[in-house]
């Protein structure tokens, strides 16, 4: 490549955060600039609760790269920290939001949720009204929405506020699903403090060099839609009584299963319990004929794709429900902390 058209090259610096929910999309994101020709140094994966410490580090490692950086995309939980270098180094900054829009939208409403809305919220609320777009019921709203003074609400607020200085949000959502936030936020009836909302969904896929050996082959086996994928992504551990009450559920029903099971919380080890001890032996020698159940990360875009998969059970993260509907897979949905 010659210098000018190095120079030419848009030039890109990543700021995920930790956790394989923001980690996914922010791959996707970086596989579609790449196709695009665009210049990016190793992504910088920063823990939001390190942003407040190690921001002051931030300018000197952008300013060093070269070329010169045309922008900057960071995950709304690093916002507050990598805006503030972006004003700094005088480049445009994009934060890239791995929620829904609805959800966002309700993230950027927490500085009014926690202040002149708790009132209201005390003397009974049903709902949280955001001008312009339909009610929130109360029974949606994660928890420690409720608390400005919770570690994971107060870290929300403090970037949230960076967001209306920012030259634009990048959404993994398309406009046929989300028609009505995204025409609230875009002819301004609600939030309008927003900057622009770019929808640029649904984010193509990527290829992982991973071993499939053990669920591909039996997928192949079997016909088209006829398993159902029961997933709960990599944060959710499911409770010794939940998965009894699935075991005896799936077993009842008769159809044909592939259960990624989990136990324990992200970043701990899944092979302390094997399966015969969670669900019994004599479950899975009465349904061994007719169901795959797996304690390991599988490729969840890749068995989406599958021509066996017919459904899916999910936590309805929203990296999984981007995933169905690139695939055109009907969900069963059962939220869980907050997706």
């Amino acid at each position: 490549m010659s210098i000018s058209q190095e120079a030419s090259q848009p030039h890109i610096a990543l700021f995920p955060s930790a956790g394989i929910g923001h980690l996914m999309p922010f791959l996707r994101l970086t596989t579609m600039l790449l196709s695009h020709d665009c210049k990016i140094p190793f992504p910088t994966i920063i823990r939001f609760e390190a942003t407040s410490r190690s921001s002051h580090l931030i300018h000197p490692l952008l300013a060093s790269l070269t070329p010169p950086l045309s922008a900057i995309f960071a995950d709304l939980v690093v916002a507050n920290g990598v805006g503030k270098a972006a004003v700094d180094l005088g480049v445009r900054n994009y934060i890239v939001s791995t929620t829904s829009l609805k959800f966002l939208s309700l993230m950027a409403y927490l500085p009014i949720l926690t202040t002149s809305d708790a009132a209201k919220l005390a003397n009974g609320a049903h709902k949280i009204e955001i001008t312009g777009m339909t009610p929130f019921p109360i029974s949606s709203i994660p928890p420690p929405f409720f608390s400005a003074d919770h570690g994971f609400t107060a870290t929300l607020l403090s970037n949230v506020k960076a967001l209306p200085y920012c030259n634009g949000i990048i959404m993994n959502t398309f406009e046929s699903f989300e028609p009505e936030s995204l025409s609230a936020i875009k002819n301004k009836r609600a939030l309008s403090n927003l900057p622009t909302i770019l929808p640029i969904g649904l984010l193509e896929t990527y290829e992982l060099n991973i071993n499939q050996a053990r669920y591909l082959p039996w997928l192949n086996d079997q016909p088209a839609e006829s398993v159902v994928l029961l997933s709960f992504g990599s944060r959710t551990a499911m409770s010794k009584d939940q998965i009894r009450e699935l075991r005896d559920g799936l077993e009842r029903s008769g159809h044909q299963f592939l259960w990624v099971l989990k136990t324990k919380k992200v970043d701990k080890d899944e092979n302390e319990e094997d399966l015969e001890e969670i669900l019994g032996s004599l479950f899975l020698e009465r349904t061994k004929d007719r169901c795959m159940v797996l304690k390991e990360w599988v490729n969840q875009q890749d068995v989406l794709g599958h021509s066996a998969i017919g459904g899916f059970v999910s936590h309805c993260g929203w990296n999984s429900v981007m995933e169905a509907a690139r695939n055109g897979v009907p969900v069963l949905a059962w939220p869980q902390h907050g997706d």
